[in-house]
């Protein structure tokens, strides 16, 4: 092998290593040493030698084939296929094109979608089922619920049962009627000494009819209503915050895919520094110094395993799944984006605030709270109630003289009822309870600051991605004609290696930007979509 190829290979290696810090932020994929369960691996392309199309990706993100199955949370997920060999002919075409468009794009074929990976709707759905913020919004409503409940019941009168017995001691009762002589036993009464009760009775809150029951329970149907608001706007940001997670895990194939490639020019390079220096044209100086650029390399990468073993753990928490499975990309990242369709920004936000669920609950909450507070000021008024009581009792009081049988009485009523202190309370109580609605109303316009502010950076953050995808699709290109003239220029001695080596650093950074444009553009496009709260 000449020399010519191997030392620009093992220049362009030392670029990518240095690249690597900075793509590990975002997780970068495992070293190829490292065969962890959780370490992210490079795939390999269907076909090595056709170059791939590049198919226009609709507006949002390409979703799954039409009957894709989304998985429940305790179903297993697809694993990853083998990952890719990157051989010599893999390498030689990273700068190989015709006219603009690359012969084979290795990347592209490395993070292509396979059949059987793990779709959009498949994380959406599996992160939206399992949330842990939905399940606690889940049982809030649960809770307001049975409020409602408690609410309706308090319509109906309250119907109060109660039955005794009693033994009493013996006494005697005895007329005294003074100097008056009557006989002995028309003087004395009987005492029963088993007495038995069994009432009934029937109490109707008139005034809370008017000034409690209705505003109580309307309040409790708004806060029910507030609740499944809730519940939808977390799954939602359970949807978003997933969709986030995924791409930045795709970014860590990608970045796992140029630092094997990386790793693989520089083990090219040492091996062809040894050739040279068998055949005398090297020294052993070089060879070191290319050795140790190869563990420099490695360790790099392990660097990077580590990042991307973060970021394949963020996307399993945003899941919730368990095991040890690999897996495998199911949408096309690399795709080019739709022709720019977007309406001002203006409208953006104001869509965003007709329709973003959490202001919507907000509202319902406020509503809520005014109802309750309306239910504290009947605190300042009377009570006035209905009731019948019937009485069966054995003896029964209100007969006398006592008998030892069973008698059936009635009694029916209104009373009226003020206690004073607690309408000096309910001032303080109702004083309370509209510090709250005051309060929520405050929250809801920092929500829709906040959310105004939300879809404007979303929106310029699109712009810039998409800026960036057209940016580094030219410094690709670029790069690409300045490694395929560096080449030349270095065969016919006009330049040094050095200059090759800067060329396919280049490059290696070049293919790192394209990737890095196009997961921002989709996280971007992730985040517009839930500021605004609908697709775009």
């Amino acid at each position: 092998m000449n020399r010519t190829l191997s030392i620009p290979t093992a220049a362009a290696l030392l670029a990518v290593l240095w690249a690597a810090p900075a793509a590990a932020q975002d997780g970068a994929p495992p070293a190829p040493e490292d065969d962890g369960p959780d370490a992210p691996e490079v795939e390999p392309a269907p076909d090595a030698t056709a170059p791939k199309p590049r198919p226009q990706r609709p507006p949002g993100v390409m979703p799954p084939k039409p009957g894709a199955p989304i998985p429940s949370p305790d179903a297993p997920m697809p694993q990853a296929p083998p990952p890719l060999v990157i051989d010599d002919a893999a390498l030689d075409a990273l700068a190989a094109s015709e006219g603009e468009e690359l012969t084979r794009d290795v990347v592209a074929e490395a993070m292509s979608p396979r059949p059987g990976g793990l779709t959009l709707e498949q994380v959406e759905e599996r992160a939206a089922e399992s949330s842990y913020q939905v399940a606690a919004a889940q049982a809030e409503l649960k809770a307001s619920a049975a409020r409602v409940d408690q609410a309706f019941a308090a319509y109906f009168p309250k119907l109060t049962f109660n039955a005794g017995y009693s033994r009493l001691s013996r006494v005697v009762n005895r007329l005294d009627f003074g100097d008056i002589p009557i006989p002995e036993d028309a003087a004395t009464f009987p005492v029963i000494l088993n007495q038995w009760t069994f009432s009934a009775t029937l109490d109707v809150p008139i005034s809370d009819y008017i000034f409690r029951l209705t505003q109580g329970y309307a309040a409790a149907k708004n806060d029910v209503e507030a609740r499944e608001m809730e519940i939808k706007a977390r799954q939602l940001e359970a949807r978003a915050n997933a969709k986030i997670a995924y791409f930045n895990w795709v970014r860590a194939q990608g970045q796992g895919v140029v630092s094997s490639i990386g790793i693989a020019l520089s083990d090219r390079l040492l091996k062809d520094t040894k050739v040279a220096l068998e055949a005398g044209v090297a020294t052993e100086a070089d060879v070191q110094r290319f050795e140790a650029q190869l563990a420099q390399s490695k360790h790099l990468q392990n660097v990077a395993t580590n990042a991307a073993m973060v970021a394949n753990r963020a996307l399993r928490t945003q899941m919730h799944l368990d095991g040890n499975d690999q897996l495998a990309i199911g949408v096309d990242v690399l795709s080019d984006p739709p022709p720019e369709s977007l309406p001002p920004v203006k409208e953006l936000e104001d869509r965003a605030i007709e329709s973003r669920i959490e202001l919507k609950a907000l509202d319902r909450t406020a509503t809520s709270l005014e109802g309750v507070a309306s239910v504290r000021r009947a605190g300042y008024y009377p009570r006035i109630n209905a009731f019948a009581t019937g009485l069966y009792a054995n003896p029964n009081q209100r007969i006398f003289p006592q008998t030892n049988r069973f008698d059936f009485t009635w009694e029916l009523g209104v009373r009226l009822s003020w206690t004073i202190n607690d309408t000096f309370t309910t001032l303080g109580v109702v004083d309370e309870q509209e510090s709250q609605v005051d309060a929520i109303k405050a929250q809801r316009g920092q929500l829709e600051d906040a959310i105004r502010m939300e879809v404007t950076r979303a929106y310029y953050d699109l712009k810039t991605a998409r800026s960036a995808i057209d940016s580094a699709k030219q410094r690709e290109k670029s790069a690409r004609t300045n490694l395929a003239i560096r080449r030349m220029q270095f065969q016919a001695g006009d330049v040094v290696a050095t200059d090759l080596v800067d060329a396919e650093a280049q490059l290696i950074q070049a293919i790192l930007q394209r990737i890095d444009a196009h997961v921002d553009y989709l996280v971007a496009e992730a985040r517009l979509e839930f500021a605004v709260g609908a697709k775009l």
